[in-house]
Order: C-alpha cells, then structure tokens, then sequence
C-alpha cells in the first residue's frame, strides 16, 4: 500500500470588535477590544493498493520473433535456402558438363498437392484507371503465415497500395504484416503472420493490390516468391501460379 498526502489549501482569518479609539491603546486596548483568529488547512491523502487481476502469458520465441527487413533492404527474406539472382542462375544453366549431359534430368521439386494460389482481377482496364487484383490462398493444412514476392510490368502498371487479406485472421488472430514496394524494379514484397503459434486452413484472401493502368498495351502480374510457414516451419511451396494478363486500352 502506498500513500500520497498533498495539501490542498491553507486559510488564515482575523476578526476583532474594537471600541473606537479605546480599543487602539497599548496594552489597555486588549480590555476594549476582542480578536477571533481562524486559521484552516485542507489536505489530501491517497491510499493506493494494487491489486494483480490476471498473470500474463510470456510469449515464446516463435510468438515473438518476427521477420523484418533492413532499412537498405526493405524486404521480407525468406524462410531457407538459398536465392539465386537472374544472372547467376542463367551462369548455371549455360554451363553444362559432359557428365550433366550424361546424367538424368533431375525431378524437378514436388508442389504441395493442398496449397493452391489463384489471381482475381480484371482482364481489361482503360489508361489512367484504377483497379483491384485480389490473390487468394487455398490450403488443407494450417499455415501460420506466408511471405511472398511479386512481380508487374512497370512501364504499364502502377502499384498503390497492398493490404493484408482475411484468411489469416481466422478466429479473429492477432497478426503481423509487412510490405514493401520497389516501384524502380517493378518489385513487391509482403508478409502475414500470426503472432501465436496457431494455423489458418481453408480459401481466402491473402492480398488486396490497388494498381493503376498507366499506358495501352499488354501488362502482367506475378507471384515470383513464396514461402509458406506451417506449424512447425516451412512447408512444401504450392504449384507456379500463372501470371494475370491485363490489356490496358
């Protein structure tokens, strides 16, 4: 307990009855005059006991623990592996060996039979338009998050905005988002997350892109990245996703 005593206010008063003239003289003037002094003091104290209503919960590293990107580098670094630029991957495939030559063709990495990602939006927009692409996810196993890239054709698009969807807000979870645009490279980035370690199943909205149509001509939008989290960290990628083809007129 704890207490907390201020003062408020302090009041000084003074009241005499005198004999005119009488009661002004030295010493006999006590005997033709009466004097009231009232001095008053207000003063507030506090009583404070807190009281613990409830124990809070300490999160675990992986509640807790969050992907972010530098100021550098404002973008989401996959979970794994390594990434390859365009150039060193094209190195690489230029460069075969006899024994490549003679080797089997490796299988190329199996796609997540229950994940799924579709494109919704226009197929057709004017010049100087806006529009909306949704991108939604489709998944038979729960997903704590996803971080993802993106890819559109700068000369004939313009990327606004990017808003998290509702699939990761199943049950009204608590989550984490991030986004960053690279309008120079025609390059985006964006990632859900949610904060406790439960997982999202189902069909739903994982992005909302707000575009503008900047001149005619053929543009395109693609997912080039993405990295679903499972409960227990990274799982199977799902299938390539065809870019969306718009016309803009």
């Amino acid at each position: 307990t704890q207490l907390l005593a201020g003062l408020i206010s302090s009041q000084e008063r003074s009241d005499a009855s005198k004999v005119p003239g009488l009661g002004d003289l030295p010493l006999m003037g006590r005997l033709f005059s009466s004097q009231r002094d009232d001095n008053q003091r207000t003063e507030l104290v506090l009583s404070i006991t807190p009281r613990i209503l409830r124990n809070l919960r300490r999160l675990d590293a992986s509640e807790s623990e969050l992907w972010v990107g530098t100021e550098a580098l404002p973008r989401m670094r996959p979970v794994g592996g390594v990434r390859l630029s365009v150039d060193d991957a094209a190195a690489v495939a230029a460069a075969p060996t006899a024994a490549a030559q003679s080797a089997t063709t490796p299988k190329p990495a199996e796609a997540s039979a229950g994940l799924a990602l579709q494109w919704s939006g226009p197929s057709q927009v004017k010049a100087g338009e806006t529009f909306v692409v949704t991108l939604d996810l489709k998944t038979d196993q729960p997903l704590r998050g996803a971080p993802l890239q993106l890819a559109y054709s700068k000369e004939r698009l313009e990327l606004l905005s990017i808003d998290e969807g509702e699939l990761f807000k199943q049950g009204g979870a608590q989550t984490s988002f991030t986004k960053a645009i690279d309008a120079v490279a025609g390059r985006a980035s964006a990632g859900v997350l949610r904060n406790q370690a439960t997982g999202a199943t189902g069909q739903g909205n994982v992005l909302t892109l707000r575009l503008k149509a900047l001149s005619a001509g053929p543009a395109e939008l693609s997912v080039i990245g993405v990295e679903p989290i499972g409960l227990a960290g990274p799982v199977a990628k799902p299938a390539a996703l065809p870019a969306l083809r718009v016309q803009v007129q």
